[in-house]
């Protein structure tokens, strides 16, 4: 059986399927998708506003971020995954940009056993493994249970950027959601449902294009 697309989603909410839309999400993610038939809108999204040297090439996007363990805020792995990041994808070598922004949001108890479920770090093949000092070490016994939300704020998105990073820093990803693009927030949207942006919304996403 294939996997549900962009297309099935709208269709099952009743909605007729447009042609363009913003970022793409991979079966292991979850998350906000624009959706417009606006040519211009789109290309303002993908290719922010010329602002002169230093303007970012894409709005914004955020992600939330699961990790396992206990991972505090100004900890080695989470001071990496706010580094410039070089990988090989189909034999060309890859740049992608530094994070605009790395926020720590909580550490708490894993109540449910999430951890104990399988990663998708595996997702990324062929990745050197990270440095000795990032290196998830055996947890300590006061770090047994726990998991840590972080949000990850982009400007340049390249392939599986997220989580090629937290393959070098050595952190288990359980999960990664896309939480906002610019100004819009997936805010309290359950999966698959689709609905129109509210002109304050529209007006703000065309103002930051």
């Amino acid at each position: 059986e294939r996997e549900r697309t962009l297309t099935d989603v709208m269709a099952a909410a009743g909605v007729e399927p447009l042609t363009g839309h913003v970022g793409r999400l991979d079966v292991q993610t979850s998350g906000l998708m624009l959706v417009t038939e606006d040519a211009s809108l789109l290309n303002a999204i993908l290719h922010a506003p010329d602002a002169g040297a230093g303007a970012p090439e894409e709005l914004s996007k955020t992600y939330s971020l699961l990790l396992a363990g206990r991972h505090e805020p100004r900890s080695d792995a989470l001071a990496s995954l706010a580094l410039p990041l070089t990988f090989t994808r189909r034999a060309k070598t890859v740049h992608a940009e530094a994070a605009v922004a790395v926020r720590h949001v909580r550490c708490f108890r894993d109540a449910e056993g999430v951890a104990s479920a399988p990663d998708d770090i595996d997702r990324v093949p062929a990745l050197a493994p990270p440095p000795l000092a990032l290196r998830a070490a055996a947890p300590e016994d006061g770090e047994v249970g726990w998991l840590t939300e972080v949000e990850v704020v982009l400007n340049q998105g390249r392939h599986h950027q997220i989580r090629r990073l937290c393959a070098r820093a050595g952190v288990r990803l359980l999960h990664l959601r896309r939480v906002a693009i610019g100004p819009i927030e997936l805010g309290e949207m359950a999966p698959g449902e689709v609905r129109l942006l509210s002109p304050s919304e529209r007006a703000a996403l065309y103002a930051a294009c």
